[in-house]
């Protein structure tokens, strides 16, 4: 009943592709979608194959939610973090075939998660766990997505213990020196360099530890 009733719901909210929101109704949409972005996450994680047949459609609601240009205003930023976050355990859970690379790559390109701190610590293990156990999957067809993986490790290490655990960033620095060490050095050093000063500062002293 519960699985019929929520897609039912979930379905006459963002089954169309392109839904345009009115300033009156902005608000609606964003409390909507972190109710329904929050049941998304938790089905992922304990009945991940519940939601296969459902890939389409809540791909479509997840980029409607993080490309809603108010999505990161204080108002709506927690919805957008749940949207996030969701996004990752559809990524680690259900994800497959043709909308494994179209998830991983709308769940990079919105983290890291700054503001829930629970959900940030939670999402940014889990990136942690796929890039070292399904390298491939989450790296993207032929590395393209290793420079924005880079790029999020930075931002975490730079924003400290707050949005991740210590075993976390302990981990990322692995990762990111097994980057250093399989990359082309031009390559590793044209992706740092497109990082904010202060991050590529961290990273060098990261490297000669």
């Amino acid at each position: 009943m519960f699985k019929r009733s929520f897609f039912s719901y979930f379905y006459s909210c963002f089954r169309k592709k392109s839904v345009v929101y009115s300033p009156n109704t902005v608000f609606f949409f964003f409390f909507n979608s972190q109710l329904v972005a929050t049941a998304i996450g938790i089905c992922a994680e304990f009945g991940g194959d519940f939601l296969k047949p459902h890939t389409a459609v809540i791909f479509s609601y997840f980029k409607s939610v993080m490309e809603h240009p108010d999505a990161k205003l204080p108002d709506n930023i927690t919805a957008y973090e749940a949207a996030v976050s969701a996004c990752g355990k559809i990524c680690q859970f259900v994800s497959e075939g043709i909308y494994t690379y179209e998830f991983i790559h709308l769940w990079l390109y919105n983290l890291p998660i700054m503001c829930n701190l629970d959900e940030a610590k939670i999402n940014h293990e889990q990136l942690c766990s796929m890039t070292e156990t399904s390298a491939d999957k989450v790296t993207g067809p032929q590395g393209l997505y290793i420079p924005q993986i880079i790029t999020i490790f930075a931002e975490v290490l730079w924003a400290g213990n707050n949005i991740a655990t210590q075993e976390t960033t302990e981990r990322m620095i692995k990762l990111l020196k097994k980057f250093q060490r399989e990359l082309q050095p031009s390559m590793f050093s044209d992706i740092c360099g497109i990082l904010p000063l202060p991050q590529q500062s961290m990273l060098r002293a990261v490297f000669s530890s």
